[in-house]
This record gives C-alpha cells, structure tokens and sequence, in this order.
C-alpha cells in the first residue's frame, strides 16, 4: 500500500513537472492558428470547388476567436458568409460575426461606431434568423451592448455637470433616451 502511495505521488509530481504553463498554450494556439491559416490558403488554392472549405472556414473563424484573435476570426466568418451564406450553419457564421465584433467592443468600450455595428447586426440576425439556437445570445450581446453605451454615456454626462456644461450633459442623456 505504501509503495501503491509513492508510486502515484511521483507520477503526479513528474505530471505536474511537465504541464505547460498558460503562456506556452497561448504561444502554442498562436502558432496552431497560423499553421491552420496557411493549411487553409494552400487547401483552397489546390481544390478551389471543395464541399470541405465551407466548414473549414466557419473552423478557422472559431479557432481565431478562441486565440482571441477577433479580427481574424470575424475575417473568417465574413468570408463564410459571403461564399456560403445560403448553407445550414449561416447563422453561426453570422453568430461568430457578432461574437467577433462584440469581443472586440469589450476590449475598447468607447467605440460608437462599433456599438453601432453590432446593435444593427443583432438587429439583422434576429429578422434574418428567428428560429436560430443563437438567437437568445444575440440579444444579450445587443442588451449588454446597449447597458454599456448608456453607462458610459452617463459617465460623460455627470462629468460634463461637473464641469458646469449642463448643454453637454443634457447631449448624452438625450443619446441615452434615444437608444
């Protein structure tokens, strides 16, 4: 029993020894992305006609977002949409999309022109896609979207009462009742 003891002890110590740290998963997902990337090219430009490339497409767009590269992936997703939007999976493509785009408003939440994109892209999914299993994720990406405009645009407000520019403030709690 006491051997039985060690034996697992040091197993899980030698494991343990050879996990790879967070970093070394992210350097590695970074270089399984850009491997992915250039298989893809080669794949699409060897059998352009392939039924395959459409679900390595919507692959990529989802590994690049896991890599949290959201540019890429919503490159992935754009394409996609764009050469197989007529198949079964449009509306995770389209779902990726948003996802993409509202990753990307969570790291800089000041942009209204992104806010802006992706409320009238929640607003198409929902019209385009009523039925959809990712229609509930949708709209809470649009409710989150639109919490955090009104919330920032509060902040601007009480900063401009603040500084005694009561025009200013009255602006951004007109944008808030608008939305």
């Amino acid at each position: 029993m006491r051997r039985y003891i060690v034996v697992v002890l040091f197993s899980l110590l030698f494991l343990s020894a050879c996990m790879p740290t967070r970093a070394t998963l992210d350097n590695t997902n970074k270089k399984s992305t850009k491997v992915a990337d250039e298989n893809f090219i080669r794949y699409r430009s060897k059998h352009p006609d392939s039924s395959r490339l459409a679900d390595m497409t919507l692959e990529l767009s989802k590994m690049h977002f896991d890599a949290g590269e959201y540019l890429l992936s919503d490159f992935y997703a754009k394409t996609y949409l764009s050469d197989y939007g007529y198949m079964k999976n449009a509306d995770k493509a389209y779902y990726m999309h948003i996802k993409s785009l509202y990753a990307r408003f969570r790291s800089n939440p000041s942009s209204d022109e992104l806010a802006k994109q992706i409320k009238s892209d929640c607003k198409s999914f929902v019209s385009t896609f009523p039925k959809s299993r990712y229609k509930s994720s949708v709209r809470k990406i649009s409710k989150d979207t639109t919490v955090t405009i009104k919330a920032k645009n509060e902040e601007i407000a009480k900063e401009y009462e603040r500084l005694g520019k009561q025009k200013a403030a009255e602006f951004y709690r007109n944008k808030n009742r608008s939305l």
